[in-house]
């Protein structure tokens, strides 16, 4: 693991996308789930990355904003990055696109700052565009 990448502050979509890089290489999942961490008020992900096991393929409106409420009281003040990951080797899908809005639009209406969200799968790790965003 880059340690030095990982100290460094999360300025930019593409540092980000570097520091989720470094975390989740090599690529390669057993199952659905969702990583996050939080960022520091000077932009430092916070040391802890936390996993969401055995998410279902299809998000729920209940599930959503519910994950998405309890991150908030656990530390929401600067920012949450959250990562989708599961097995395969298949682009992005419907299912995929469904997670990213459900997040999206509960942590909009929740008031919850969100980093952009990426999707890693055993052969790709990619952000959601905007365009996967809009349902």
């Amino acid at each position: 693991m880059n340690n030095d990448l990982l100290a460094k502050p999360i300025l930019t979509a593409s540092d980000l996308h570097r520091y989720w890089q470094e975390l989740m290489s090599p690529l390669g999942f057993t199952g659905r789930r969702l990583y996050f961490f939080f960022l520091d008020e000077e932009r430092h992900a916070l040391r802890t990355l936390h996993e969401v096991s055995e998410i279902p393929a299809r998000p729920t409106t209940e599930g959503v904003e519910g994950l998405i409420s309890a991150l908030s009281l656990l530390d929401g003040d600067f920012g949450i990055a959250i990562l989708l990951a599961r097995p395969g080797s298949q682009p992005m899908d419907d299912d995929d696109r469904a997670w990213a809005r459900g997040l999206a639009e509960a942590a909009r209406s929740l008031g919850v700052p969100l980093e952009p969200m990426h999707l890693a799968t055993d052969r790709y790790l990619v952000p959601f565009a905007g365009d996967d965003l809009i349902g």
